[in-house]
């Protein structure tokens, strides 16, 4: 057998000194047993793939979109057949795939609809509650004895000078 040798250089950089050195490796033996080609593994993975498929359909059923797009790929680039149960499976897949995918495409345009309405919900409430606080104070610097009464005949306010006429809380009112 021939023997072969290669002398490969390299730079590596000494850490104390940070110059560069070269050094020369000497390979004397026989050269590495070369791989297959790529289209080679991929045949044998496809048929071997081809084989397999029927004995795998009740777990492919299991299987997530990705790996049946990877096996159909897989048959396809070697140039097997694809089954017509794995294309059923891969189109109900699919299918089963964009309802999730529009169904969470409903759920997150449902929650910003909820989130807006919250927002002006609560908005509102902070203007009507700011406008009440305002009229409060408005009809508690009045000079005049100003009290409120509902329909029931409740008392739902009383002025400041209601209750210093009356010489009552609003609490002690009926």
């Amino acid at each position: 057998p021939a023997a072969s040798s290669s002398v490969v250089a390299s730079s590596a950089s000494s850490a104390g000194a940070g110059s560069g050195h070269l050094h020369h490796h000497v390979h004397i033996g026989h050269p590495p047993h070369p791989q297959p080609p790529i289209s080679t593994i991929t045949r044998a993975q496809g048929e071997s793939a081809a084989l397999a498929t029927p004995l795998l359909l009740p777990y492919m059923r299991k299987w997530k979109l990705e790996e049946l797009e990877a096996h159909v790929k897989l048959l396809s680039n070697a140039g097997q057949p694809i089954p017509q149960s794995l294309n059923l499976l891969l189109a109900d897949a699919r299918k089963k795939e964009e309802r999730r995918i529009n169904k969470r495409a409903s759920n997150r345009r449902s929650a910003s609809t909820s989130r807006a309405r919250k927002k002006a919900l609560v908005e509102e409430m902070t203007r009507l509650n700011a406008q009440l606080r305002r009229q409060a104070l408005i009809l508690s610097l009045l000079p005049d004895m100003v009290l409120a009464i509902n329909v029931d005949g409740v008392i739902t306010f009383c002025s400041a000078q209601a209750e210093r006429i009356l010489q009552h809380n609003s609490e002690d009112l009926v």
